[in-house]
């Protein structure tokens, strides 16, 4: 892996990084199936970053055939399949994919429908899923796969908190599918056939919360417990009832924080049952502080030279809800949200860019007095929050359209700095707490930049795939000969990680920027001064 990250441009260094994380796809055939074996097999392809990998898929309806509260291997691996062919395609937002993917398991062509594909670009509102169903000798089966990356300006949607209750974004997300649901079964007299659904990541947290509503009302669908499949890969916990439905089988990276991001302390949960998963080697940080005691010329504490993925991460998130309620993320979910529609619709390209001009002009605007004083003042102040509001305007106020105008449009940037200077004033105190960590100063903040390709790589989703392929013997390769072979792969850009991932888990990553880069500025002016 290339070098680590400097605490101040994670951002921008994070998504370069992670577009040259390589990996190699591999569709080779298992000669070893069982000899009663009467599923189908062959390739399906998705869309991630441009590329359309491809991936060989091994389909029974006998995955069917019992209860849906036994976690099937196989049919693990297949619902991942499913969900990730229901990315779409990032650049047309159509659905060939996925309906290629069902026609060829034997779904009925004529009877699938889609919604918020065909062309249609995402916004905060759009959550997009395909629908069909066969007869199988069990029965019949109906099939939803929810769209779960190329998903643009739904990342609004995904912030979305609320104060109280089932997170808000992924709730009315989730009722729509519902919706969709109920009106096909009716449509095409499916009530009582068999339910398989699947989705990763936001699609994951979608899918939790429809098959907690239909566990809620299996009499209005016409089946029991058992005729419930519905597999979520890297789901958001979005509910305030810890349900563990045995039907849901929520498959969890323990070192992928995005499923935390609206964490377990603020009694949110999925609905179903952990299947935890995990990488061939564990997977380590290296923390990270800044030394703060240049004047005093001591030496900083040295840090341990390596540190848990899991452990950081469970500190770090017990850091967060011990400083921010979720009440307050709510009054700043808005803002992040806001922040987010604007900068996920843009390409590869012009987003790394923008997030570079963006990260030059904060560092060009910070005021060292104003700087200053929320290091002095106690964070629940009115000296810090004054001083914390003059310092966000003071920087907002350099921003100038003409710095953005080949990125953003004028309602855009307007949009854009309007969200930063209450964003940036509601997270300060957080990352001023940072600065007092007993394990060193900005110590959470300063290691989540430092590692975060190691972080967020970890919601790679051709990385979960490997991982549950590994526990599949239906596949023929295993995780450790993929990461061997990783290196002489001429097919990186089938896995590269995208941007996403470098901006998902918190929104606060971007005010980490704002007082990182103080510290910086303020040990330059140190220095000049001795």
């Amino acid at each position: 892996m290339r070098s680590l990250l400097k605490p101040a441009s994670v951002l921008v260094s994070a998504a370069l990084l992670l577009s040259a994380f390589p990996f190699q796809t591999f569709a080779a055939v298992n000669e070893d199936l069982p000899e009663n074996w009467d599923g189908r097999t062959g390739t399906f392809t998705y869309s991630l970053l441009g590329e359309t990998p491809v991936e060989r898929y091994y389909y029974s309806d006998d995955y069917f055939s019992g209860s849906g509260k036994i976690l099937d291997p196989h049919l693990r691996t297949m619902s991942l399949d499913l969900a990730m062919a229901a990315f779409g395609d990032e650049k047309t937002h159509t659905d060939k994919q996925l309906a290629d993917l069902l026609n060829d398991l034997g779904f009925d062509k004529e009877k699938y429908v889609s919604f918020d594909y065909d062309g249609l670009i995402p916004t905060a509102d759009t959550i997009a899923c395909g629908i069909s169903s066969k007869a199988t000798d069990d029965g019949d089966l109906v099939v939803v796969g929810i769209r779960g990356a190329n998903y643009g300006r739904e990342w609004g949607s995904n912030f979305s908190s609320g104060k109280s209750g089932n997170a808000k974004g992924l709730s009315e997300s989730a009722d729509k599918v519902i919706k969709r649901l109920k009106d096909y079964e009716k449509d095409n007299d499916l009530k009582g056939a068999k339910i398989w659904i699947s989705g990763y990541s936001r699609g994951g947290g979608v899918s939790d919360l429809t098959g907690k509503y239909i566990n809620e009302h299996l009499d209005e669908f016409g089946i029991t417990a058992d005729d419930l499949y519905v597999y979520t890969f890297e789901a958001p916990r979005a509910t305030v009832e810890d349900t563990n439905y045995e039907n849901i089988h929520n498959v969890l990276n323990p070192y992928d924080l995005v499923p935390a991001v609206y964490p377990e302390q603020w009694e949110l949960y999925n609905s179903g049952v952990d299947d935890v998963i995990s990488p061939a080697e564990t997977v380590t940080l290296t923390p990270k502080t800044v030394n703060i005691n240049i004047l005093k010329k001591k030496k900083e504490k040295e840090a341990d030279p390596a540190i848990s993925a899991a452990d950081f991460e469970a500190d770090f998130l017990s850091f967060v809800t011990d400083n921010v309620s979720r009440e307050e993320f709510s009054g700043m979910s808005g803002y992040i949200s806001d922040i987010l529609v604007i900068l996920m619709s843009k390409n590869q390209d012009d987003l790394v860019e923008l997030l570079q001009v963006l990260k030059d002009k904060i560092r060009g605007s910070i005021d060292i007095k104003k700087a200053g004083k929320l290091l002095i003042h106690p964070t629940d102040s009115e000296e810090f929050s004054s001083a914390a509001t003059s310092l966000v305007s003071g920087i907002t106020d350099d921003l100038d359209f003409n710095s953005f105008s080949k990125y953003l449009s004028e309602q855009e940037f307007a949009s854009l700095k309007g969200a930063i200077v209450p964003l940036f004033t509601a997270v300060l105190p957080l990352i001023a707490a940072d600065l007092k960590s007993s394990s060193g100063a900005f110590y959470h903040f300063a290691t989540l930049f430092e590692n975060a390709v190691s972080i967020f790589s970890q919601h790679d989703p051709e990385l979960i795939l490997e991982m549950v392929k590994n526990e599949d013997s239906y596949h023929t390769q295993n995780l450790a000969q993929k990461l061997a072979s990783s290196d002489n792969s001429n097919n990186s850009g089938s896995s590269k990680a995208i941007i996403i991932f470098a901006i998902l888990g918190t929104g606060l990553l971007i005010a980490g920027i704002c007082l990182l880069l103080i510290s910086a500025k303020l040990k330059k002016r140190l220095r000049s001064n001795k």
